[in-house]
């Protein structure tokens, strides 16, 4: 029996490189604008599909339980959604829901590739300006901040001494708030998942 420690085993020094597909649902609400004034109040799901990326490093301080810091991200190109009554529907321009936060991956057996992982701390979401269809009405753009989640479930495989590769499903939650360039308050409950590629130096 190989002991847990050196090659081929999840231990010591981890990093993380992860992109793949995804989408986002993001339950908004806030103030629309014309181009002079206020023009009442947004309410309603804005959705996407969405690139998405992980990075995260870490250690292993005990027996497949690796400790470090994960940067989770999905970037939408061109969400849009229905905002209410009178408001009618929105397209909008590039956002993005990212996750900054301390992270915990668990491997069953360090000698295999199956881990569990979860993150929680910082979360961003940058919303890109919102145009009305047929309307001169905008969701203007703005950044907002809160506490995000992310979970995670996959499986890697060996493919040096030191390197998988690997799957990753991955679901991501937040909840921020955030104020745009007019003084209006918006609020964002967001779920976000994926599908990640991931290689792993461990």
């Amino acid at each position: 029996m190989r002991l847990a420690t050196g090659y081929f085993v999840h231990d010591g020094f981890y990093m993380r490189l992860a992109g793949g597909i995804g989408g986002v649902s993001d339950k908004l609400q806030g103030d629309a604008h014309s181009t002079d004034a206020a023009a009442g109040t947004l309410d309603g799901t804005v959705s996407g599909f969405a690139g998405a990326t992980e990075v995260a490093v870490g250690l292993t301080p005990f027996r497949g339980w690796v400790f470090g810091v994960a940067i989770d991200t999905l970037t939408m190109p061109g969400p849009s959604g229905s905002l209410g009554d009178g408001a009618g529907r929105f397209e909008f321009e590039t956002s993005q829901l990212a996750t900054y936060g301390a992270l915990v991956d668990y491997y069953l057996d360090p000698l295999r590739g199956f881990h569990v992982q979860a993150s929680a701390g910082l979360a961003s979401y940058i919303m890109g300006q919102g145009n009305a269809t047929g309307v001169p009405i905008i969701a203007p753009p703005h950044a907002a901040l809160g506490f995000g989640l992310m979970l995670g479930v996959g499986n890697q495989w060996w493919i040096d001494r030191e390197w998988t590769l690997g799957v990753l499903p991955r679901l991501m939650l937040a909840w921020t708030n955030g104020v745009d360039e007019f003084g209006g308050a918006f609020s964002h409950r967001t779920i976000g998942y994926s599908l990640l590629l991931t290689a792993t130096y461990h």
